[in-house]
């Protein structure tokens, strides 16, 4: 169906995380979609009177109208204007970790809100797109809360549970990326690269192998970076307005250098709760093989083992032969990307986003769910 006009809100304080900036430039070039700055964007009744949805990208914290930054309270405005719509409601949260909870996923991490998120979201919402319909956890009941862990695991399965619960029209959405056609890099300066935030498996894997094997300085990189960049944040008043989004930038472009020197890279999504990060995306597409576990996102995803992405005892059983090891995988990287193309791209999750909204607008309902790497609408 065509013609229609989904209204996206954006109100999150990490705009500048390149899965989120990137998706919303893809969303703003669809015209079946008007993308809306809350505190930036004129919002009319006109304008309200052309939209067949309204989603919130985000949640209902009050951020400053300049960097988006979180001013730890809720914005009493932007839950006032949403109450009066009547339009169908959708979340989009797929940014925001389930671990901290209802309300931190509703009005912000650690924020001073006066309202309840289980009060609000039922009567706020009539749909949820999110990253944790396929989040699968081990769950051991441990409410000793000295157990950071255990104690967030309990939290996310709580949550998760609450909002499969609560909403029949959800949208499984999950990070997507710029796919570009691979091409084979002569130079592999390293044999392994961990990137990202130093997660308890990622640090026992690169311990594991330190003094074996050549790895990227990627974390070493990293710091430099930001202390030079925190240098001259003080000196010149442009660096300090746009650190923030300027520091994720550079820490971006210097992963993906690294990822592309590396013939392989290792990544997980954290302790227990096995997220589905955008580091299972982007390492194929920067030309190096994935190294991971399995787990039954990656699974419903597309991903097969030792066929898109290396398990981490294949990977250990052959660390003496890397050469042998990358030669034999590296065709296997254009199949991964196609799958990226098939299923996790920005043009295809839009698509799913278009299709989902469209269904729920006519038929009052909608389901949007990837099963054994297949996207189904129901």
């Amino acid at each position: 169906m065509t013609g229609m006009t989904h209204a996206i809100i954006i109100n999150h304080h990490q705009l500048f995380l390149p899965g989120v900036r990137d998706l919303i430039k893809s969303i703003e070039r669809d015209e079946n979609f008007e993308v809306l700055y809350w505190k930036k964007s004129k919002i009319t009744d006109g304008k309200k009177a052309n939209w067949s949805s309204v989603s919130l990208l985000g949640n209902f914290q009050s951020l400053d109208s300049t960097q988006f930054q979180p001013q730890h309270k809720q914005d009493d405005d932007l839950i006032k204007f949403w109450s009066e719509l009547r339009l169908p409601r959708i979340w989009i949260c797929f940014m925001i970790d389930i671990h901290i909870g209802l309300n931190g996923m509703c009005f912000g991490k650690a924020t001073n809100n006066k309202l309840d998120a289980k009060v609000l979201i039922p009567n706020f919402f009539d749909a949820i797109a999110w990253s944790n319909e396929h989040t699968y956890f081990n769950y051991i009941s441990n409410n000793n809360p000295e157990n950071v862990w255990n104690y967030r695991k309990n939290v996310a399965w709580e949550t998760r549970n609450y909002l499969v619960k609560l909403f029949n029209s959800r949208l499984d959405f999950p990070w997507a990326v710029d796919v570009i056609q691979y091409k084979e890099k002569k130079l592999k300066k390293y044999d392994l690269c961990i990137p990202g935030a130093q997660y308890p498996a990622r640090i026992r894997f690169e311990e594991t192998l330190k003094g074996k094997l050549k790895l990227a300085p990627i974390q070493k990189s990293d710091k430099n970076l930001i202390q030079t960049l925190s240098y001259l944040a003080k000196l010149f008043p442009f660096i300090k307005s746009n650190h923030i989004s300027l520091k994720a930038r550079l820490r971006e472009i210097n992963m993906n250098r690294f990822l592309m020197l590396s013939k392989f890279a290792f990544t997980d999504g954290g302790t227990y709760l096995d997220y589905f990060v955008r580091k299972y995306l982007e390492i194929p597409v920067s030309g190096a093989v994935l190294i991971c576990k399995p787990t039954e996102s990656l699974k419903m995803y597309g991903f097969k083992k030792d066929f898109h992405f290396l398990s981490i005892e294949a990977f250990l059983a052959n660390k003496n032969d890397l050469d042998t090891l990358h030669f034999k995988f590296r065709n296997n990287l254009e199949i991964a990307q196609q799958l990226l193309h098939k299923n996790h791209s920005f043009e295809q999750r839009i698509n799913q986003l278009k299709s989902f909204l469209n269904l729920l607008t006519t038929h009052g309902e909608s389901r949007g769910y990837f099963f054994d790497g297949d996207f189904i609408l129901s």
